[in-house]
């Protein structure tokens, strides 16, 4: 565990705690702020190292997960092909994803899936305002004869048993498994931009 955060070069930064939503937490205080949230009234001075310092002294992982609330491009400026490890995950949002794309393609990277952190699929989670979807859903889990019409009327479902299957159980937070044990089938990135463009504009 190393008491560092990441940006474009060694040195101090402002880091803003999100009061409101802990897991906002970023050096962008927009980003911490965002939907109404609310910081602490001062930051905090944060010592910071480019990622590829901290794989330089710690070595290259195997998978390495990136969530650092709109920090994750410049996570990714500073590795280079040798540094990349085998398996990637980082945070499609804060209107970054195109540029996220476009840096893993100049890393190697190929093939991709596009998951949340609520399903671990590519399907979109049902939110606790969503009562219309919520009502079916409850519909869904006391009358099973009816999941295979639900699943093909109702697309928008987290009624998926994924996680299940091999018994797993992830905090709230979490991404889930990762590299082979991941949802789904590995897209090129040409599928991954129109999949993009889809959910951006739906």
């Amino acid at each position: 565990m190393l008491n560092v955060g990441i940006a474009d070069r060694e040195g101090t930064s402002d880091f803003w705690i999100a009061a409101t939503n802990d897991q906002w937490s970023s050096f962008s205080k927009p980003i911490a702020t965002r939907r109404g949230a609310t910081v602490c009234e001062e930051p905090v001075r944060l010592h910071c190292l480019p990622l590829s310092a901290v794989l330089a002294e710690c070595g290259k992982p195997f998978y390495l997960k990136m969530d650092i609330e709109g920090y994750d491009v410049i996570g990714l400026e500073s590795l280079s092909r040798d540094l990349a490890p085998q398996y990637i995950s980082v945070e499609f949002a804060h209107g970054t994803e195109m540029e996220l794309l476009e840096r893993l393609l100049g890393l190697g990277y190929c093939r991709f899936k596009l998951l949340n952190q609520v399903t671990y699929t590519d399907h979109p989670p049902i939110f606790e305002d969503e009562l219309p979807y919520r009502a079916v859903r409850k519909l869904y889990a006391l009358a099973p004869p009816l999941r295979p019409v639900i699943r093909n009327v109702v697309h928008k479902s987290d009624f998926d048993t994924f996680q299940n299957t091999r018994h797993w159980r992830f905090p709230e937070g979490s991404s889930g498994p990762f590299g082979e044990q991941t949802y789904g089938d590995w897209m090129t990135s040409d599928v991954g931009v129109e999949e993009l463009h889809q959910r951006n504009t739906s």
